[in-house]
């Protein structure tokens, strides 16, 4: 009997019971968030089969706050928690439930909160996900930026995210495995096509932005400095970042992680390149392996050395291109998940422990590089 209740605890503590909870933001604020879902009625939504839709967006925006906490309070979101275990099984074949212990984790995230009244507004980060993924899958550093005093903004771009859930509870699910049997060149013919599509997205989120900063009574009402604007992406949406900045000169700052040739064609950014950017690149990424994987790194180096005066590259030693999202946190969470992760790479290119220490070194290159742009001086816990 004491055996079986030994047995039965074991797979609890195993499976279950995190070890560590999500990562804490390190800033002096506390992270709000609310929720937008703007229609775009001046263009077609070229994905759907009825080509008379709006495109529509999911805006995720994190604001800081005063009320500080030491403890995580919200739910990893659900959707997001889905999507990375069905990640992990596509790679592996190892079964979902076992990673049930996810489930129990939560982030530091208020929301609908009070804004800060700390300061009169805050400079603002547009968040742009990689093609798959979704901006929930990094709420780590949607949180870390908040916590420095940052208005954060996650775009949820439909057919390019994991899923984009509407308001109304509609879901579009990412177009990529559909349109990647179409074969190779219709499919780069599409993902090129995303690009304009994805910062034609942004563009608009920017002016509906502007809209909420100028309306009376509105919660985010003169919050929003852009004279202070700039944006971050990683993979695919490293690419939106760079395109975007080339064409809309009021972005100030830029950071791509991992974004590289594979997508995006640098003919697309319009010459000259004059903002402010920091590469940040995974060393043992696929996207810089095989033959393709050079060409790409030769022509993402010719590109940078091109601009060596508005252009910088940090190289991120033993890590992968999932690095740079949630996954390495989830991973180190369980004993179970923590344990798989010294024999699988989930293209994170290290262990969970390992990873989530790359992350912290991330943070701090990330928050140096927008404090210097921005002045936003480092104060942290």
């Amino acid at each position: 009997m004491y055996k079986l209740i030994f047995f039965v605890a074991l797979l609890v503590l195993i499976f279950l019971i995190p070890l560590s909870q999500f990562r804490a933001p390190t800033g002096a604020y506390g992270v709000g968030k609310i929720n937008y879902h703007w229609i775009d009625t001046t263009r077609k939504e070229h994905n759907a089969e009825d080509t008379n839709i709006s495109r529509e967006c999911m805006v995720h925006i994190y604001y800081p706050t005063n009320n500080r906490t030491n403890n995580p309070v919200t739910p990893y979101d659900k959707q997001a928690l889905l999507r990375t275990k069905k990640f992990i099984n596509a790679l592996s074949g190892i079964p979902q439930c076992l990673f049930r212990g996810w489930d129990s984790l939560k982030t530091y995230t208020h929301n609908n909160a009070p804004i800060s009244t700390d300061k009169a507004n805050f400079p603002i980060i547009i968040f742009s996900h990689g093609m798959g993924t979704m901006a929930q899958h990094y709420t780590w550093i949607l949180e870390e930026l908040t916590s420095y005093g940052y208005i954060v903004v996650g775009i949820n771009h439909p057919y390019v995210a994991a899923i984009t859930q509407f308001s109304d509870k509609r879901i579009i699910e990412c177009a990529m495995t559909q349109k990647k049997c179409l074969g190779k060149e219709s499919f780069n013919a599409w993902k090129n096509e995303q690009i304009h599509t994805c910062v034609e997205d942004t563009e608009f989120i920017i002016k509906k932005l502007k809209e909420l900063n100028d309306k009376n009574n509105e919660f985010l009402q003169e919050k929003l400095d852009f004279s202070r604007l700039g944006i971050i992406g990683h993979s695919f949406g490293g690419d939106i970042a760079l395109v975007l900045a080339s064409q809309n000169k009021n972005i100030k700052a830029v950071i791509n992680m991992d974004g590289g040739e594979r997508s995006i064609k640098y003919a697309m950014i319009k010459e000259p390149f004059s903002t402010p950017t920091i590469m940040l690149l995974a060393e043992e990424s696929h996207n810089w392996q095989g033959e393709q994987g050079i060409k790409s790194r030769n022509n993402f180096d010719q590109f940078c050395n091109e601009h060596t005066n508005y252009i910088s590259q940090i190289i991120i030693k033993n890590a992968g291109h999932g690095v740079f999202s949630d996954l390495p946190i989830l991973l180190n969470s369980t004993l179970f998940s923590r344990l798989i992760s010294l024999f699988y790479d989930f293209d994170t290119g290290t262990t969970a422990t390992s990873g989530v220490a790359i992350i912290d070194n991330i943070a701090q290159d990330i928050i140096k590089f927008f404090g210097i742009h921005f002045n936003q001086q480092k104060t942290d816990k």
